[in-house]
Protein backbone atom coordinates (compact mmCIF):
# COMPACT_ATOMS: atom_id res chain seq x y z
CA UNK A 1 0.00 0.00 0.00
CA UNK A 2 1.51 3.53 -1.08
CA UNK A 3 1.54 6.04 1.32
CA UNK A 4 -1.72 7.74 0.56
CA UNK A 5 -3.77 4.65 1.04
CA UNK A 6 -2.37 4.37 4.50
CA UNK A 7 -2.68 8.11 5.14
CA UNK A 8 -6.70 7.53 3.80
CA UNK A 9 -7.21 4.61 6.16
CA UNK A 10 -5.49 6.51 8.98
CA UNK A 11 -8.41 9.48 8.60
CA UNK A 12 -11.20 6.93 7.76
CA UNK A 13 -10.04 5.55 11.64
CA UNK A 14 -9.91 9.02 12.77
CA UNK A 15 -13.35 9.77 11.76
CA UNK A 16 -14.77 6.76 13.11
CA UNK A 17 -13.32 7.30 16.45
CA UNK A 18 -14.65 10.69 16.61
CA UNK A 19 -17.91 9.07 15.25
CA UNK A 20 -18.34 6.31 17.76
CA UNK A 21 -17.26 9.07 20.66
CA UNK A 22 -19.87 11.65 19.61
CA UNK A 23 -22.59 8.72 19.41
CA UNK A 24 -21.49 8.09 23.50
CA UNK A 25 -21.03 11.59 24.07
CA UNK A 26 -25.17 12.19 22.79
CA UNK A 27 -26.10 9.26 24.69
CA UNK A 28 -24.40 10.21 27.79
CA UNK A 29 -26.03 13.73 27.05
CA UNK A 30 -29.13 12.43 26.26
CA UNK A 31 -28.89 10.24 29.76
CA UNK A 32 -28.24 13.21 32.22
CA UNK A 33 -31.27 15.18 30.36
CA UNK A 34 -33.91 12.43 31.22
CA UNK A 35 -32.52 12.39 34.71
CA UNK A 36 -32.70 15.77 34.78
CA UNK A 37 -36.37 15.51 33.07
CA UNK A 38 -37.41 13.28 35.63
CA UNK A 39 -35.92 15.11 38.74
CA UNK A 40 -37.93 18.24 37.70
CA UNK A 41 -40.91 15.80 36.88
CA UNK A 42 -40.72 14.85 40.37
CA UNK A 43 -40.67 17.94 41.68
CA UNK A 44 -43.32 18.65 40.23
CA UNK A 45 -45.56 16.37 41.71
CA UNK A 46 -44.55 17.25 45.02
CA UNK A 47 -45.07 20.69 45.19
CA UNK A 48 -48.53 19.96 43.43
CA UNK A 49 -48.75 17.29 46.30
CA UNK A 50 -47.78 19.87 48.81
CA UNK A 51 -50.29 22.73 47.16
CA UNK A 52 -53.35 19.70 47.47
CA UNK A 53 -52.05 19.17 51.76
CA UNK A 54 -52.55 22.61 52.13
CA UNK A 55 -55.64 23.30 49.98
CA UNK A 56 -57.27 20.38 52.29
CA UNK A 57 -56.15 22.23 55.42
CA UNK A 58 -57.88 25.15 54.24
CA UNK A 59 -61.12 23.03 53.29
CA UNK A 60 -61.24 21.22 56.27
CA UNK A 61 -60.46 24.22 58.41
CA UNK A 62 -63.70 26.09 56.37
CA UNK A 63 -65.93 23.47 57.93
CA UNK A 64 -64.60 23.99 61.28
CA UNK A 65 -67.83 25.33 63.03
CA UNK A 66 -69.36 22.03 61.67
CA UNK A 67 -66.70 20.26 63.51
CA UNK A 68 -67.16 21.90 66.88
CA UNK A 69 -70.26 20.54 66.62
CA UNK A 70 -69.19 16.98 67.17
CA UNK A 71 -69.52 16.24 63.26
CA UNK A 72 -66.88 15.34 60.74
CA UNK A 73 -65.49 18.19 58.21
CA UNK A 74 -67.46 17.74 54.47
CA UNK A 75 -64.57 17.53 51.73
CA UNK A 76 -64.99 16.74 48.45
CA UNK A 77 -63.63 13.54 47.25
CA UNK A 78 -61.91 15.04 43.88
CA UNK A 79 -60.76 17.99 42.65
CA UNK A 80 -58.97 19.26 39.94
CA UNK A 81 -55.90 21.48 41.12
CA UNK A 82 -54.15 22.54 37.58
CA UNK A 83 -54.59 22.26 34.06
CA UNK A 84 -51.96 23.24 32.21
CA UNK A 85 -51.66 24.97 28.58
CA UNK A 86 -49.83 22.04 27.09
CA UNK A 87 -52.98 19.83 27.80
CA UNK A 88 -51.57 18.16 31.66
CA UNK A 89 -53.84 18.02 34.40
CA UNK A 90 -53.66 17.70 38.00
CA UNK A 91 -56.13 15.84 40.25
CA UNK A 92 -56.49 15.25 43.92
CA UNK A 93 -58.29 12.66 45.17
CA UNK A 94 -58.79 11.26 49.07
CA UNK A 95 -58.03 7.63 49.13
CA UNK A 96 -60.39 5.42 51.38
CA UNK A 97 -59.36 4.01 54.46
CA UNK A 98 -59.69 0.79 55.98
CA UNK A 99 -63.42 1.29 57.11
CA UNK A 100 -64.24 3.34 53.67
CA UNK A 101 -64.08 6.83 55.76
CA UNK A 102 -61.83 9.11 53.54
CA UNK A 103 -61.25 11.25 56.64
CA UNK A 104 -60.21 9.83 60.45
CA UNK A 105 -60.81 11.78 63.89
CA UNK A 106 -57.86 11.30 65.78
CA UNK A 107 -59.68 11.36 69.12
CA UNK A 108 -61.18 7.95 68.17
CA UNK A 109 -57.94 6.15 68.67
CA UNK A 110 -56.09 6.10 71.93
CA UNK A 111 -53.38 8.81 72.60
CA UNK A 112 -50.04 6.90 72.88
CA UNK A 113 -48.43 9.80 74.27
CA UNK A 114 -51.00 10.70 77.04
CA UNK A 115 -53.74 7.64 77.93
CA UNK A 116 -52.70 5.79 81.09
CA UNK A 117 -51.35 2.41 81.63
CA UNK A 118 -54.49 0.85 82.29
CA UNK A 119 -56.27 2.39 78.87
CA UNK A 120 -53.51 0.47 76.84
CA UNK A 121 -53.57 -2.70 78.63
CA UNK A 122 -57.10 -3.02 78.18
CA UNK A 123 -56.79 -2.11 74.56
CA UNK A 124 -53.87 -4.21 73.64
CA UNK A 125 -55.38 -7.16 76.20
CA UNK A 126 -54.23 -9.79 73.80
CA UNK A 127 -51.07 -8.54 72.69
CA UNK A 128 -48.83 -9.11 76.13
CA UNK A 129 -46.42 -6.81 76.72
CA UNK A 130 -47.11 -4.29 74.14
CA UNK A 131 -48.88 -1.71 76.61
CA UNK A 132 -45.56 -1.49 78.58
CA UNK A 133 -43.33 -1.40 75.95
CA UNK A 134 -45.40 1.65 74.82
CA UNK A 135 -45.26 3.49 77.94
CA UNK A 136 -41.83 2.64 78.13
CA UNK A 137 -41.18 4.10 74.43
CA UNK A 138 -42.89 7.59 74.94
CA UNK A 139 -42.62 9.88 74.07
CA UNK A 140 -43.82 9.54 70.03
CA UNK A 141 -43.30 11.53 67.11
CA UNK A 142 -44.77 10.09 64.50
CA UNK A 143 -46.56 6.35 63.81
CA UNK A 144 -43.47 4.79 62.50
CA UNK A 145 -41.94 5.19 66.26
CA UNK A 146 -45.22 3.34 67.66
CA UNK A 147 -44.75 0.48 64.80
CA UNK A 148 -41.14 0.36 65.34
CA UNK A 149 -41.94 -0.40 69.07
CA UNK A 150 -44.58 -2.74 68.87
CA UNK A 151 -42.19 -4.80 66.03
CA UNK A 152 -39.90 -4.91 69.36
CA UNK A 153 -42.72 -5.87 71.45
CA UNK A 154 -43.00 -9.18 69.13
CA UNK A 155 -46.53 -7.56 67.17
CA UNK A 156 -46.09 -9.63 63.92
CA UNK A 157 -46.29 -7.64 60.44
CA UNK A 158 -50.23 -8.88 60.05
CA UNK A 159 -50.96 -7.74 63.39
CA UNK A 160 -49.59 -4.69 63.35
CA UNK A 161 -51.88 -2.43 60.55
CA UNK A 162 -55.27 -3.68 62.98
CA UNK A 163 -53.16 -2.37 66.32
CA UNK A 164 -51.72 0.97 65.01
CA UNK A 165 -55.81 1.37 63.31
CA UNK A 166 -56.03 1.84 67.22
CA UNK A 167 -53.30 4.22 67.90
CA UNK A 168 -52.35 8.13 67.57
CA UNK A 169 -49.18 9.66 68.21
CA UNK A 170 -51.15 12.45 70.07
CA UNK A 171 -55.12 14.29 70.02
CA UNK A 172 -56.25 16.90 72.20
CA UNK A 173 -59.15 19.59 72.80
CA UNK A 174 -59.46 23.63 72.82
CA UNK A 175 -61.42 25.18 75.38
CA UNK A 176 -63.88 26.53 72.94
CA UNK A 177 -67.45 25.66 73.19
CA UNK A 178 -69.30 23.31 70.99
CA UNK A 179 -72.34 25.35 71.40
CA UNK A 180 -74.68 22.87 73.83
CA UNK A 181 -77.62 25.36 75.55
CA UNK A 182 -77.24 27.64 72.68
CA UNK A 183 -74.31 29.39 73.45
CA UNK A 184 -71.56 31.11 70.86
CA UNK A 185 -69.89 27.79 69.49
CA UNK A 186 -66.50 28.86 68.81
CA UNK A 187 -66.39 31.17 71.45
CA UNK A 188 -63.66 30.53 74.39
CA UNK A 189 -64.80 28.85 77.75
CA UNK A 190 -64.80 30.77 80.64
CA UNK A 191 -62.71 29.62 83.56
CA UNK A 192 -63.92 29.29 87.42
CA UNK A 193 -64.14 32.76 89.14
CA UNK A 194 -63.77 34.51 85.73
CA UNK A 195 -67.57 35.78 86.08
CA UNK A 196 -69.57 36.36 83.35
CA UNK A 197 -73.79 36.14 82.33
CA UNK A 198 -74.91 32.87 82.94
CA UNK A 199 -76.98 31.12 79.07
CA UNK A 200 -80.62 31.88 79.56
CA UNK A 201 -81.08 27.76 78.61
CA UNK A 202 -79.94 26.56 82.13
CA UNK A 203 -82.38 26.06 84.69
CA UNK A 204 -83.23 28.03 88.45
CA UNK A 205 -80.64 25.38 89.51
CA UNK A 206 -78.46 25.35 87.02
CA UNK A 207 -78.38 29.27 87.03
CA UNK A 208 -76.97 29.19 91.18
CA UNK A 209 -74.67 26.61 89.82
CA UNK A 210 -73.02 28.85 87.31
CA UNK A 211 -72.87 31.51 89.85
CA UNK A 212 -70.68 29.69 91.90
CA UNK A 213 -68.46 28.83 89.64
CA UNK A 214 -68.78 32.35 87.96
CA UNK A 215 -67.94 33.89 91.15
CA UNK A 216 -64.80 31.20 92.12
CA UNK A 217 -67.09 30.33 94.94
CA UNK A 218 -66.66 26.80 93.60
CA UNK A 219 -63.43 25.97 91.80
CA UNK A 220 -63.68 22.40 90.77
CA UNK A 221 -59.85 20.88 89.40
CA UNK A 222 -61.23 18.60 87.53
CA UNK A 223 -64.97 17.72 85.34
CA UNK A 224 -65.37 14.94 87.52
CA UNK A 225 -65.60 16.84 91.03
CA UNK A 226 -67.88 19.38 88.75
CA UNK A 227 -70.28 16.24 88.19
CA UNK A 228 -70.70 15.13 91.48
CA UNK A 229 -71.60 18.61 92.92
CA UNK A 230 -74.20 18.98 90.25
CA UNK A 231 -76.07 15.47 91.09
CA UNK A 232 -75.50 16.20 95.00
CA UNK A 233 -77.12 19.49 94.74
CA UNK A 234 -79.97 18.31 92.14
CA UNK A 235 -79.10 19.95 89.24
CA UNK A 236 -81.50 18.91 86.03
CA UNK A 237 -78.70 16.71 83.69
CA UNK A 238 -80.17 19.32 80.71
CA UNK A 239 -78.23 21.86 82.45
CA UNK A 240 -74.60 19.66 82.74
CA UNK A 241 -73.29 19.57 79.00
CA UNK A 242 -74.57 23.20 79.33
CA UNK A 243 -72.18 24.32 82.39
CA UNK A 244 -69.27 21.84 80.83
CA UNK A 245 -69.15 23.62 77.89
CA UNK A 246 -69.48 26.82 79.58
CA UNK A 247 -66.46 26.41 81.78
CA UNK A 248 -62.77 25.18 81.44
CA UNK A 249 -61.73 22.87 84.25
CA UNK A 250 -58.55 22.07 85.13
CA UNK A 251 -55.05 23.49 84.85
CA UNK A 252 -54.21 22.98 81.16
CA UNK A 253 -54.62 25.51 78.48
CA UNK A 254 -55.35 22.00 76.25
CA UNK A 255 -56.88 18.64 77.47
CA UNK A 256 -54.44 15.77 75.91
CA UNK A 257 -55.52 11.97 75.58
CA UNK A 258 -58.99 12.33 75.48
CA UNK A 259 -61.80 9.80 73.48
CA UNK A 260 -64.20 11.24 70.89
CA UNK A 261 -67.66 9.37 72.58
CA UNK A 262 -69.09 10.37 68.74
CA UNK A 263 -66.96 8.52 67.02
CA UNK A 264 -64.53 6.50 68.50
CA UNK A 265 -64.97 2.60 68.18
CA UNK A 266 -66.43 0.15 70.96
CA UNK A 267 -62.41 -0.54 71.06
CA UNK A 268 -61.43 2.25 72.72
CA UNK A 269 -64.77 3.45 74.39
CA UNK A 270 -63.87 -0.27 76.34
CA UNK A 271 -60.79 1.45 78.25
CA UNK A 272 -62.41 4.48 79.40
CA UNK A 273 -62.86 4.11 83.69
CA UNK A 274 -66.01 1.72 84.53
CA UNK A 275 -66.70 0.90 80.43
CA UNK A 276 -66.62 -2.96 79.61
CA UNK A 277 -67.07 -4.59 76.06
CA UNK A 278 -70.99 -4.53 76.59
CA UNK A 279 -70.99 -1.21 78.04
CA UNK A 280 -69.22 0.35 74.75
CA UNK A 281 -71.38 -1.26 72.60
CA UNK A 282 -74.79 0.15 73.91
CA UNK A 283 -73.09 3.60 73.65
CA UNK A 284 -72.00 3.13 69.87
CA UNK A 285 -75.65 1.31 69.39
CA UNK A 286 -77.24 4.06 71.17
CA UNK A 287 -75.06 7.06 69.71
CA UNK A 288 -76.66 6.37 66.07
CA UNK A 289 -80.20 7.48 67.87
CA UNK A 290 -78.95 10.97 69.16
CA UNK A 291 -80.33 14.61 68.48
CA UNK A 292 -78.03 16.98 66.98
CA UNK A 293 -78.52 18.73 70.30
CA UNK A 294 -77.06 15.60 72.70
CA UNK A 295 -74.43 15.03 70.63
CA UNK A 296 -73.21 18.87 71.18
CA UNK A 297 -72.34 17.58 75.04
CA UNK A 298 -70.92 14.05 76.15
CA UNK A 299 -73.70 13.46 79.38
CA UNK A 300 -75.55 11.61 77.30
CA UNK A 301 -74.13 8.19 78.24
CA UNK A 302 -75.98 8.96 81.72
CA UNK A 303 -78.85 11.01 80.62
CA UNK A 304 -79.90 7.99 78.91
CA UNK A 305 -79.22 5.51 81.79
CA UNK A 306 -76.25 3.59 80.23
CA UNK A 307 -73.96 4.41 83.22
CA UNK A 308 -74.22 5.66 86.81
CA UNK A 309 -73.15 9.17 88.05
CA UNK A 310 -70.30 8.15 89.73
CA UNK A 311 -69.21 5.84 86.49
CA UNK A 312 -69.96 8.90 84.70
CA UNK A 313 -68.23 11.41 86.85
CA UNK A 314 -65.09 8.93 87.00
CA UNK A 315 -64.63 8.97 83.07
CA UNK A 316 -66.07 12.62 82.00
CA UNK A 317 -62.14 13.98 82.60
CA UNK A 318 -61.55 11.10 79.40
CA UNK A 319 -64.09 12.61 77.41
CA UNK A 320 -64.92 14.88 74.67
CA UNK A 321 -67.78 15.10 72.29
CA UNK A 322 -65.49 15.64 68.88
CA UNK A 323 -62.08 15.51 67.54
CA UNK A 324 -59.75 18.37 66.55
CA UNK A 325 -57.13 16.64 64.64
CA UNK A 326 -57.76 14.72 61.40
CA UNK A 327 -55.99 12.50 59.19
CA UNK A 328 -56.12 11.67 55.49
CA UNK A 329 -54.36 10.51 52.55
CA UNK A 330 -54.19 12.49 49.28
CA UNK A 331 -53.08 11.25 46.27
CA UNK A 332 -52.14 13.63 43.47
CA UNK A 333 -52.44 12.21 39.62
CA UNK A 334 -51.06 13.79 36.41
CA UNK A 335 -52.18 13.11 33.22
CA UNK A 336 -50.17 14.51 30.52
CA UNK A 337 -51.39 15.89 27.16
CA UNK A 338 -51.59 14.03 23.76
CA UNK A 339 -49.60 17.14 22.18
CA UNK A 340 -47.09 16.73 24.91
CA UNK A 341 -43.46 15.93 24.63
CA UNK A 342 -42.96 13.60 27.29
CA UNK A 343 -40.54 10.51 27.15
CA UNK A 344 -40.97 7.58 29.10
CA UNK A 345 -40.77 3.65 28.47
CA UNK A 346 -44.29 3.30 27.56
CA UNK A 347 -43.68 6.03 24.84
CA UNK A 348 -40.76 3.50 23.21
CA UNK A 349 -43.72 0.19 23.29
CA UNK A 350 -45.63 2.42 21.56
CA UNK A 351 -48.23 2.88 24.61
CA UNK A 352 -49.65 5.85 26.17
CA UNK A 353 -48.11 7.43 29.18
CA UNK A 354 -48.93 6.52 32.54
CA UNK A 355 -50.09 8.11 35.14
CA UNK A 356 -47.90 10.37 36.98
CA UNK A 357 -48.69 9.39 41.51
CA UNK A 358 -47.93 10.77 44.76
CA UNK A 359 -49.38 10.05 47.94
CA UNK A 360 -49.44 11.52 51.10
CA UNK A 361 -50.16 10.88 54.97
CA UNK A 362 -51.39 13.67 56.23
CA UNK A 363 -52.59 15.16 59.83
CA UNK A 364 -54.47 18.12 60.45
CA UNK A 365 -54.79 20.33 63.88
CA UNK A 366 -57.58 22.59 63.79
CA UNK A 367 -57.36 23.42 67.47
CA UNK A 368 -56.10 26.83 66.98
CA UNK A 369 -56.53 30.12 65.18
CA UNK A 370 -55.72 28.38 61.95
CA UNK A 371 -55.49 24.85 60.39
CA UNK A 372 -51.93 23.91 61.54
CA UNK A 373 -50.58 20.80 59.05
CA UNK A 374 -48.88 18.47 62.11
CA UNK A 375 -47.41 15.46 59.94
CA UNK A 376 -47.25 14.77 56.56
CA UNK A 377 -44.92 11.34 55.19
CA UNK A 378 -45.05 10.13 51.77
CA UNK A 379 -46.23 6.69 51.41
CA UNK A 380 -46.10 6.88 47.31
CA UNK A 381 -44.16 3.72 47.41
CA UNK A 382 -45.62 1.76 50.20
CA UNK A 383 -47.24 -0.79 48.66
CA UNK A 384 -43.80 -2.44 46.97
CA UNK A 385 -42.00 -2.01 50.33
CA UNK A 386 -41.30 -4.91 52.24
CA UNK A 387 -39.68 -4.65 56.11
CA UNK A 388 -37.96 -7.62 57.88
CA UNK A 389 -39.86 -8.92 60.79
CA UNK A 390 -37.16 -7.86 63.21
CA UNK A 391 -34.52 -4.99 62.06
CA UNK A 392 -30.89 -5.74 62.46
CA UNK A 393 -30.36 -3.44 65.06
CA UNK A 394 -32.40 -0.34 67.28
CA UNK A 395 -30.62 2.06 65.98
CA UNK A 396 -31.21 1.08 62.05
CA UNK A 397 -34.64 0.35 63.00
CA UNK A 398 -35.16 3.82 64.99
CA UNK A 399 -33.53 5.38 61.73
CA UNK A 400 -36.23 3.72 59.55
CA UNK A 401 -39.19 4.36 62.07
CA UNK A 402 -38.41 8.41 62.07
CA UNK A 403 -40.74 8.53 59.08
CA UNK A 404 -42.21 11.99 59.67
CA UNK A 405 -41.51 15.30 58.29
CA UNK A 406 -43.31 18.14 60.03
CA UNK A 407 -44.39 21.34 58.63
CA UNK A 408 -43.52 24.01 61.39
CA UNK A 409 -46.04 26.61 60.88
CA UNK A 410 -49.54 26.53 60.02
CA UNK A 411 -50.76 25.63 56.72
CA UNK A 412 -49.20 28.12 54.42
CA UNK A 413 -45.85 27.10 55.59
CA UNK A 414 -45.07 23.76 53.79
CA UNK A 415 -41.59 22.82 52.53
CA UNK A 416 -39.67 20.09 51.93
CA UNK A 417 -40.99 16.20 51.38
CA UNK A 418 -37.89 14.14 52.94
CA UNK A 419 -38.46 11.87 56.13
CA UNK A 420 -37.40 13.41 58.96
CA UNK A 421 -34.78 11.03 60.56
CA UNK A 422 -32.78 13.29 62.98
CA UNK A 423 -33.10 13.16 66.13
CA UNK A 424 -35.99 14.26 68.70
CA UNK A 425 -33.48 16.81 71.26
CA UNK A 426 -35.89 16.49 74.34
CA UNK A 427 -36.11 19.90 76.54
CA UNK A 428 -35.83 18.99 80.36
CA UNK A 429 -38.64 17.91 82.20
CA UNK A 430 -38.59 20.74 84.36
CA UNK A 431 -38.78 23.14 81.24
CA UNK A 432 -41.49 21.69 79.17
CA UNK A 433 -43.56 19.12 81.45
CA UNK A 434 -44.73 15.90 79.78
CA UNK A 435 -44.16 15.74 75.50
CA UNK A 436 -47.05 15.35 74.48
CA UNK A 437 -47.04 16.68 70.22
CA UNK A 438 -46.23 14.71 67.16
CA UNK A 439 -42.84 15.60 65.29
CA UNK A 440 -40.04 17.65 66.33
CA UNK A 441 -41.64 20.21 68.79
CA UNK A 442 -43.72 19.89 72.39
CA UNK A 443 -46.80 21.22 72.36
CA UNK A 444 -46.14 25.02 72.77
CA UNK A 445 -42.82 24.75 71.69
CA UNK A 446 -43.37 24.94 67.48
CA UNK A 447 -41.99 27.70 65.35
CA UNK A 448 -40.73 31.00 65.93
CA UNK A 449 -43.68 31.81 63.56
CA UNK A 450 -46.44 30.71 65.76
CA UNK A 451 -45.68 29.04 69.14
CA UNK A 452 -48.92 28.16 70.54
CA UNK A 453 -49.43 25.65 67.75
CA UNK A 454 -47.70 22.03 67.66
Amino acid sequence: MNRHGVVIVVVLMVIVAMAVGLVAMISDVRGQSDTVFAEIERSSQRLAARSAVLALAEEIWADRDRVLSGKLPGVALTEQILLSEEGSSWERTLMALSDGRTIEPMSARLDCNNSSREQLERLLSDHVGAAEAIVAGRPFRSPGQIAGVLRRADISEDELPGVLSLLTVSSWDAPVRSGAGGQGRGEARGRPGGGGDAPGSLSSHGVAMFEQLAAGDFAPSTRGELVRRLAADAVPMEDWDVLLDTFDIGSEAKRFGLIDLNHASEDALATLPGIDATVAKRLVDLRETLTPDQRLGVVWPVSEGIVDVETFAGMVDRLTMRSLQYSFRVRVSSEHGEDEDFETVENGLDRSASQVVVEYEVVVDLSGTRARVVYVREVTDERWKVRPEKPESTKEAEGEESDILILGGDAGSADGAEPDRGEVKEPAASESGPARGWGRWLVGQGSSEDSDGV
